[in-house]
Parts: C-alpha cells; structure tokens; sequence
C-alpha cells in the first residue's frame, strides 16, 4: 500500500521466497549479525543468543520473538556488557537481554 510517496510492502507467509530472504535478511542485518558485531570488543570467552529468537532461528514454530537473549560467558565489566546490549537494542529494534556467567 501506499502511504505519501512510501509503498508498504508485508511477506506472503506462503511464499516459497518468503523463508529464505526473511535468512538472507537476518544474516546481513539481524540479531546474529548485530550481537557479534556490539559483543566482539569484549574480552569474552563465548557469545551466544539463546531463548525465543534463536528457537525461530532454528526453525521451531512458535510466535515471533519479543526480545533477544544473550549469554555471554567470561570475564566481563557488568557496564561494557551492558553498554554493548544497549547499542544492539538500539539498531535491532528488539530488547536485548544479557545475561553473565562465568567460564
């Protein structure tokens, strides 16, 4: 549909294009993409998105994701985790969720 001079365009769930450019999309602008990129300056052991998004990311049917939740295992500042969650919820859109734990 058209709002002003913008077309807004919504995926045909049935589509057989819908499933892999909804993957082409999230692997160039999405959680996995945007949580390695805010994360990589930390001194961590191990990075990894858990919970709801990854469940979806793998395929398993459920409702779409309301937040992403990260697991971030080692030695870090609880601020510059924090800050880093921070800066991905903002270019996500999406509520990030960190949790520490040690190795």
């Amino acid at each position: 549909r058209r709002v002003g001079r913008s077309r807004l365009v919504s995926a045909n769930p049935a589509s057989r294009y819908t499933r892999p450019l909804t993957e082409l999309v999230s692997l160039a602008f999405g959680p996995e993409f945007v949580v390695g990129e805010e994360f990589a300056a930390l001194s961590t052991a191990a990075v990894a998105i858990y919970g709801s998004w990854a469940a979806r990311y793998q395929g398993i049917a459920g409702p779409p994701p309301n937040d992403v939740d990260v697991l971030v295992v080692g030695d870090v500042p609880r601020r510059d985790m924090y800050e880093a969650a921070e800066r991905a919820e903002q270019r996500l859109g999406l509520p990030v969720n960190p949790v520490l734990c040690s190795r």
